[in-house]
């Protein structure tokens, strides 16, 4: 036996185990001034639980704590891209400069801002008043700016309005209407940059026989505000604002009216001008009115000045239709409204719609059972390059395990390709859930579990439901939530990655209980939901950031 050779062989065998050992993360932990690592931050108020993503490789890993980087580093010139592969279970995140191509030097300014509830707030408190009938929107600029009907006791109510400025920790600003009138019911629609388009309800009590009037201003939160008009016409009560506008300064109010032979009617005055100050004389939306009673009037717009409405109208028979109209900017509304629920023999409840900037449009509704003692969801559907009367059917939103008392449905539109529902139904025994329904690209219907988020809760009811929707679908639905006799704001988040979330209550509950919210969500994510108080009439907000 060579011993001297057996000793080579035996240290070259340990050399070259430790070159294996020593290179075993060669590929993707070069030791190389030729390669470079691919990484950045997290950016937010809380740190992400959950969050997973991915690299242009395939790579997928879990991000902790506020710095991330790949383990696989990259040559010059190669092109990097970094994807949410798992959103966390209550907070969105989203990739900032998350993609390019490697200049010679490590890639550490991809950043992923992960927005979250943070701390409620109150925003109005007073002893001597209380808030009432909210309204909240948002600009092309995240300014949010929300108003409310102010009850100072007796018979006379104010409006007012204040600015949320974003990334600040207060509302500021106020506007008060207050001339000699009763102001009600305020209508909210925001028109590009810090301009907002305000309607009410108001009743002049300096006059002997005072009629309610619809007025409308433009209010700019920072600048100034237009004039105080009314848009409504004189000698009857016009009652119940609807209003809605775009970023090109477009914008159309409607109302309850009754016309010269006493017949209530839906009426409307748009805007010709960007300040403000050319409302058209009022033009009927409802041309063939049956004499019965108008109400739920609602109304949405396009980029293009394109309007939809839709309300409830009383037919001979007393039955309450879902009705529609259409509004161009070159012709006005057309001379006939479309009957969305033709067949119904029972009343239809609580209409709303959306309208996307393709002029897609989506309305729901509750429609009572025949033996009015069951209520659901029916839905019907626009596709532009039609006849404007040519909706397609109108069809029931059929909910497996579901009750028969539903109520409240909202509908928000995502770009040209989808709409998402929610609403609120029992469950079959009797507890009212939250449901949600998205319309996907081929025209079906899907069920997602919405209606799960408070399956493993011990609770009383879910209502009062609330949607909202930034650009790259991400959804945020907020509502009253009663458990052990207190009622409370919750949420829960959607996401096209990962779909639901988990609920988080996002108000601390206490002796009064919250009702009422309201959300408004940016283009990129943000978002601000308020609520009101239900016995101090105080008002809450808290902010999605």
């Amino acid at each position: 036996m060579n011993l001297k050779w057996d000793l080579r062989a035996f240290l070259l065998r340990i050399v070259m185990a430790g070159v294996i050992f020593f290179c075993a993360g060669c590929e993707t932990h070069p030791y190389s001034d030729d390669t470079y690592r691919i990484g950045g931050f997290i950016s937010g108020y809380q740190l992400p639980e959950g969050l997973t993503i991915r690299s242009q490789s395939g790579e997928v890993m879990e991000v902790v704590g506020r710095q991330f980087s790949f383990d696989k580093q990259l040559m010059d010139n190669d092109v990097y891209s970094v994807t949410i592969a798992e959103q966390p279970d209550v907070q969105i995140c989203k990739v900032i400069n998350g993609s390019g191509v490697v200049d010679d030097a490590h890639v550490d300014d991809i950043e992923i801002h992960c927005r979250s509830w943070l701390m409620e707030k109150t925003f109005f408190k007073e002893n001597s008043s209380k808030a009432l009938s909210l309204a909240l929107d948002k600009d092309s600029n995240q300014h949010t700016v929300a108003a409310w009907q102010e009850d100072k006791g007796g018979s006379q109510s104010e409006i007012t309005v204040r600015l949320y400025k974003d990334n600040e920790e207060y509302w500021f600003g106020s506007f008060d209407i207050n001339r000699s009138s009763n102001a009600t019911d305020p209508q909210l629609s925001a028109q590009g940059e810090r301009e907002f388009v305000l309607a009410w309800e108001s009743l002049d009590l300096n006059e002997a026989s005072p009629t309610s009037q619809i007025r409308i201003t433009q209010y700019n939160p920072v600048e100034s505000t237009g004039p105080n008009v009314s848009v409504s016409r004189p000698g009857s009560n016009a009652t119940e604002p609807a209003v809605a506008s775009n970023d090109n300064a477009d914008a159309i109010v409607l109302w309850k009216q009754a016309d010269e032979s006493g017949t209530q009617r839906v009426w409307s005055s748009s805007k010709t001008d960007a300040e403000g100050l050319g409302w058209t004389l009022p033009s009927l939306v409802s041309t063939d009115s049956a004499g019965g009673d108008v109400s739920h009037l609602q109304v949405a717009m396009n980029p293009n000045g394109e309007a939809v409405a839709i309300w409830l109208e009383q037919n001979n028979e007393g039955i309450d239709k879902v009705r529609a109209n259409f509004y161009t900017p070159e012709n006005g509304w057309l001379n006939v409204p479309f009957n969305l629920n033709a067949d119904s023999q029972t009343d239809a409840l609580t209409p709303d719609l959306t309208i996307d900037g393709n002029g897609n449009v989506v309305a729901v509704w509750v429609q009572q059972g025949n033996e009015k003692t069951t209520r659901s969801v029916w839905i019907n559907t626009y596709v532009p390059g039609v006849n404007r009367n040519q909706w397609n059917v109108p069809r029931e939103l059929e909910v497996e395990a579901a009750g028969n008392a539903a109520l409240s449905p909202q509908v928000m539109a995502y770009k040209s390709t989808q709409a998402m529902v929610v609403w609120s139904q029992d469950d079959g025994t009797g507890v009212n859930r939250i449901w949600a329904m998205t319309h996907s690209p081929n025209g079906e219907w899907s069920v997602f579990a919405l209606s799960n988020i408070t399956a493993q809760m011990d609770v009383e009811g879910a209502e009062q439901p609330q949607i909202a929707q930034d650009d790259d679908g991400n959804v945020i639905v907020v509502w009253r939530q009663s458990i052990d006799g207190k009622a409370s704001i919750w949420s829960n988040t959607y996401t096209p990655v990962s779909g639901w979330g988990d609920p988080v209550q996002i108000e601390s509950t206490n002796a009064d209980d919250s009702t009422e919210p309201l959300i408004t969500m940016g283009k990129t994510g943000q978002a601000v939901v308020i609520w009101r108080k239900e016995t101090s009439g105080d008002l809450l907000f808290n902010r999605f950031e």
